[in-house]
């Protein structure tokens, strides 16, 4: 049970590191952050 966990758990880590190393990840990661950025300035503008 407990191997059962960790090898899920190296899958994980294996799966992040493949998804980190693409170059759409951060656009993607950068894209939201501006949304939220306007998001957050559109809030503060209509307090």
């Amino acid at each position: 049970m407990r191997d059962l966990k960790a090898s899920k758990r190296r899958g994980l880590v294996n799966k992040a590191k493949s998804w980190l190393r693409r170059p759409e990840t951060f656009k993607i990661a950068s894209f939201a952050l501006n949304l939220i950025n306007l998001l957050a300035r559109a809030i503060d503008h209509f307090k």
